[in-house]
């Protein structure tokens, strides 16, 4: 909603808006859809293998449940497929069935206090159907692109990161791999930003690469540049945006 209101506070058509955050979340998606499958192929079981003798995780009893760290990403995985292929559908090939969908899920009765919701849900979907399908391969392909090495860059971090608390350089591909297990701990809305649990599966996952006793500030270093960053640049950028559009 927050972006929503800021693309329309720049002068884009509430509708605009929405079929642009709608569009946007599915490039996101298709990056992981395509690339997790593409990583188990390359790394096997390695990609969601948790060191139980790395001391630092072992000291946190928490970390107990990242064992069943596959489990988790294909749970996650087949959802996020579904939601992608019910969003292709939608702007695609039939936007008015899915908006249909919608409306009468809404009218269910232990759905109605999210029936205004389901319902803009539907007509943003009519509205993104109308924006962008008729726009040609080559946009596609260049927002594909684009958002690729948006996400790429993130977990490229982490490689950089553990190659610095480490004595020799670490394998890349791995750490690479791992980065999608940690963004599914990020996806599922079990605190803000993945607060607690970011940390501890990078822990879990990662610190076997890094030199005894780092780990922790490693894990810090990490988290600083891949989230408590951004926080810090929107309450530095935010309210001077607020003051310059809030006329």
């Amino acid at each position: 909603m927050a972006a929503i209101y800021m693309l329309n506070k720049e002068g884009f058509s509430l509708g605009k808006s929405s079929a642009m955050i709608l569009v946007t979340a599915m490039f996101d998606e298709l990056v992981f859809i395509i690339a997790v499958p593409v990583l188990y192929l390359l790394l096997g079981k390695s990609m969601f293998v948790f060191d139980s003798s790395c001391e630092e995780a072992k000291k946190i009893a928490a970390t107990g449940f990242m064992q069943y760290a596959g489990i988790l990403v294909w749970v996650v995985y087949i959802g996020l497929l579904l939601l992608y292929m019910l969003l292709f559908y939608g702007i695609f090939i039939n936007p008015h069935t899915i908006k249909n969908i919608y409306r009468g899920i809404g009218k269910l009765p232990f759905i109605k206090r999210w029936q205004s919701s389901l319902n803009k849900a539907g007509d943003d979907m009519v509205i993104a159907s109308h924006e962008y399908r008729g726009k040609p391969f080559s946009f596609w392909l260049k927002n594909f692109i684009a958002t690729s090495i948006s996400w790429n860059a993130r977990y490229m971090l982490s490689f950089f990161v553990v190659w610095a608390f480490a004595d020799h350089i670490p394998p890349l591909l791995v750490i690479y791999g791992r980065q999608y297990f940690i963004r599914t701990i990020n996806i599922l809305p079990l605190s803000p930003g993945g607060a607690g649990l970011a940390e501890l599966s990078f822990l879990a996952f990662l610190c076997e690469f890094i030199t005894s006793g780092l780990s922790s500030t490693a894990m810090l270093v990490w988290r600083i540049f891949s989230y408590y960053l951004y926080l810090l640049a929107g309450v530095i950028v935010l309210p001077q945006w607020w003051a310059k559009h809030r006329g």
